[in-house]
């Protein structure tokens, strides 16, 4: 499936190889969720391997480690393309320390996911469509308020 119907279809296409591609070509990374601090709405998921974390921590803005970039992926600051540099308010590590949640503050007015809105704008989150119909594999794309709900 193309990228373009991929991020903007109507259509479920979920990718349940993503893993198991991403530990054969990125190993020792784990995932991140990437929640806004203040409405809780989840922005992304991302992986990070330690170089990633010591630079997320070291300059108080999210970077991750890249599954799609380079032959074996590569750093990568969120907003150093789009200006949507995610700020650390805090890193959490989970009950099993295989995964982290990164807390940021976004800059007013940008959205944290790479796909365009109809107006052209980054969305506020990549999480900006619904299942509807799962017999049918159906999306339905959401209205994100400013408040994250």
């Amino acid at each position: 499936m193309r990228t373009k119907e991929l991020e903007e279809g109507k259509k479920l296409n979920l990718d349940f190889g993503k893993l198991r591609r991403v530990a054969n070509k990125c190993p020792k990374v784990i995932p991140v969720v990437v929640q806004d601090w203040q409405t809780g709405e989840v922005l992304l998921l991302a992986y990070a391997n330690e170089q990633a974390l010591r630079e997320t921590l070291k300059k108080g803005v999210a970077v991750f480690w890249s599954t799609s970039r380079g032959e074996y992926g590569e750093l990568w600051v969120k907003g150093e393309t789009s200006g949507c540099f995610l700020e650390i308010k805090e890193v959490r590590v989970n009950c099993d320390q295989n995964s982290l949640l990164y807390l940021v503050e976004k800059p007013e007015g940008i959205g944290a996911c790479h796909t365009e809105d109809e107006s052209g704008g980054f969305r506020e989150s990549c999480f900006y469509r619904k299942i509807t119909d799962w017999a049918n594999g159906k999306l339905v794309f959401v209205q994100l308020r400013k408040d994250g709900a």
